[in-house]
């Protein structure tokens, strides 16, 4: 008997819940715990002097503030397609739906980063940061995160529509988006009401994040079997970067306490290199997501195979 939709929203529920607990324990387990335990102190958004660590230098939000533009650019790019196809091509309303999905993603990204962005230059003092405005701007920082992966989990439902008549076996599990969309409102809600908060706000980054592991994983599994199945759909190439792209920020969940506890470094330097980090697997993420959205057109825009008709042979005279 078929799941409705409903059940596949509860699940959704259920699973942000669960994750979500997990998460909040996950980085006391990994690399340096006694790191781990130095660094994540809980705030619900009640900041302390002696906790509370906050950079407002310029190598924090300028950073912030270019990988904002970066996403908008690879936002602008999934628009950018040969013109061949385009003129070949009527988007479906799938087609429609995976290059919205797509945009909520990384535009996701920008949202979030600009956010951070305008809350490290303008919110200089503590006691700006323990005010409902910057609650709410930090919010929207670590919420784009959360929501992030009801964005990545129907893209790979998507991919799946889209794929599954030209992969051999037509194997690709099939997830509803309604899931995804269920799974994001509520690990959302979490980040609202203060579940997130730490007295280091990088801190809530790092937890939003994790809960956006059942949907990299679901994409990092779309990726493959479509890439080895139908190599004629995806290239190899592009498959592993897709795949690359969705795990490469897990190393810096370990390393980001390790950095804070043990080593010299400022704020402002462990701040720029995680940034930097994220310019490159986000653009990794836009280029093989662009990819993605191509083979999709290219399959929309090929042409019907011609059926053979079998000709009635000729009369003897």
């Amino acid at each position: 008997m078929p799941i409705s939709s409903f059940k596949y929203a509860v699940l959704g529920c259920a699973a942000s819940a669960l994750t979500t607990f997990f998460s909040l324990y996950f980085p006391f387990w990994l690399g340096s715990p006694e790191a781990a335990a130095r660094t994540y102190h809980l705030a619900r958004f009640d900041y302390t002097v002696e906790k509370h660590h906050f950079d407002n230098t310029v190598w924090t939000y300028g950073t912030d503030y270019g990988l904002a533009a970066v996403m908008l650019f690879w936002c602008a790019t999934m628009l950018w397609q040969p013109t061949s196809l385009r003129r070949q091509t009527v988007l479906s309303i799938q087609q429609v739906q995976l290059t919205r999905h797509i945009w909520n993603l990384l535009g996701g990204y920008s949202v979030s980063t600009l956010a951070g962005a305008l809350s490290h230059q303008f919110y200089s003092t503590l006691e700006l940061r323990c005010t409902w405005h910057f609650r709410i701007l930090w919010t929207i920082c670590v919420g784009t995160v959360a929501f992030a992966s009801s964005s990545m989990g129907s893209i790979g439902s998507e991919m799946v529509r889209h794929f599954q008549h030209h992969t051999p076996g037509q194997s690709l599990p099939f997830i509803p988006k309604v899931f995804w969309q269920s799974y994001g409102v509520m690990t959302t809600l979490f980040a609202t009401f203060g579940w997130f908060s730490y007295q280091r706000p990088a801190c809530d980054i790092f937890i939003a994040g994790i809960t956006q592991f059942p949907s990299s994983f679901y994409i990092i599994w779309i990726l493959a079997k479509v890439g080895h199945e139908s190599p004629h759909i995806l290239r190899s190439s592009h498959m592993y970067i897709g795949m690359l792209s969705f795990i490469a920020n897990a190393p810096l969940l370990p390393l980001y306490p390790i950095l804070v506890q043990n080593t010299s470094w400022t704020l402002a330097n462990v701040n720029t290199f995680l940034h930097s980090w994220l310019l490159i697997s986000w653009s990794m993420q836009g280029f093989a997501l662009r990819h993605v959205l191509r083979a999709v057109l290219t399959l929309q825009a090929r042409p019907t195979k011609a059926v053979p008709i079998l000709l009635s042979q000729k009369k003897k005279v």
